[in-house]
């Protein structure tokens, strides 16, 4: 099959425009240098809905509030569905404002998610389970999903090494979620089926680098073979 010369994409007989490059295959023209690439207005859309989004949490968030006190004339169960919808409210915002800086992403999240837990603990009778239990495996989580973040971007690889990377970060991550849980039950520090899952990771994870290695020694990309 002919090959052209400007991008080394595979064609069928007869073609006469590479359908990757746009250029004629047996052009021996120097490609031209691609045009800057204009900045695009950004698109509404996002922020149409999420004033949608806002407004259904704090519709929600009122109507709960007025049942409760109605019935009432004070605050009990609806603290909860509201400190609920808070958290979805803050979750969709970060999403939104912060979802191309991964790392203000997950710390903003983190925070919101410590402090409805605390906020459940408080109000709950049995009230001692925040700093043992749900405390660190928040932090735990936080830490090895910025580890994975800054990891992924160190490596600089494709699908596979992101892939691989987060496999990492969810098998250390079960790892600490089971110290915490025996700790927390048992008093305890050991590891069973954490160990054994992490084990299960390791070989997949090595076969995706391994994988990843071996395409981009043979120059293999996933867009030159899809002609995209």
């Amino acid at each position: 099959m002919p090959i052209c010369k400007h991008c080394g994409v595979e064609l069928q007989q007869g073609v006469t425009v590479c359908p990757l490059c746009g250029l004629a295959p047996d052009d021996d023209a120097p490609q031209p240098a691609p045009r800057p690439k204009q900045d695009e207005p950004p698109l509404r859309t996002h922020s149409w809905m999420w004033e949608l989004f806002t407004f259904l949490c704090l519709a929600g968030a009122i109507v709960v509030f007025a049942v409760d006190f109605a019935y009432g004339t004070r605050v009990s169960w609806s603290r909860f569905p509201l400190a609920s919808l808070g958290l979805v409210w803050l979750t969709g915002t970060l999403i939104r404002f912060r979802r191309r800086r991964p790392y203000m992403l997950i710390v903003g999240e983190t925070l919101g998610v410590v402090a409805f837990l605390w906020f459940l603990s408080a109000n709950t009778q049995r009230n001692g389970w925040f700093t043992p239990l749900a405390f660190p495996i928040s932090l735990a989580l936080a830490v090895f999903c910025l580890l994975a973040v800054a990891a992924a971007r160190l490596l600089r690889g494709g699908a596979q090494v992101i892939l691989a990377v987060s496999m990492v970060a969810a098998g250390l991550f079960m790892l600490s979620l089971e110290l915490i849980l025996h700790h927390y039950m048992h008093d305890r520090l050991y590891v069973s089926w954490s160990l054994v899952a992490f084990a299960c990771i390791l070989p997949l994870m090595g076969f995706l680098l391994y994988t990843h290695r071996r395409m981009k020694q043979k120059g293999f990309s996933f867009r030159k073979m899809f002609h995209t």
